[in-house]
């Protein structure tokens, strides 16, 4: 991902006003992509807390019984997380500031 970013920067992949043009839909996935990974990483610390949180309020059987529904909910709260921070930061970000330029 830091590849194709650095290509940018170098000005070898020129980006274009049109969003569908293939090397601005390369762009801005990479940075999708590279952002998801850094924010489902520290949604993890956040899904650890939430199922230690479930353990300690059911400490009397939660090693004996199955959970599968927390750990279900602390991926789903993890993948979540980070697409909806992943997509706020590089993709509205990135039009607040076209929209701010504009003006």
């Amino acid at each position: 991902a830091r590849f194709v970013i650095y290509l940018y920067e170098a000005r070898i992949i020129i980006l274009s006003d049109n969003i569908f043009d293939i090397s601005s839909f390369l762009l801005i996935s990479i940075s999708v992509i590279r952002m998801y990974g850094a924010f489902a990483t520290m949604a993890c610390l956040m899904a650890f807390v939430i199922e230690r949180l479930f353990a300690t309020v059911l400490f009397h059987d939660y090693e004996k019984t199955d959970r599968e529904r927390i750990s279900v909910l602390c991926m789903i709260l993890t993948i979540s997380f980070g697409l909806i921070c992943s997509l706020q930061t590089t993709i509205v970000s990135d039009r607040t500031k076209l929209h701010q330029q504009a003006t």
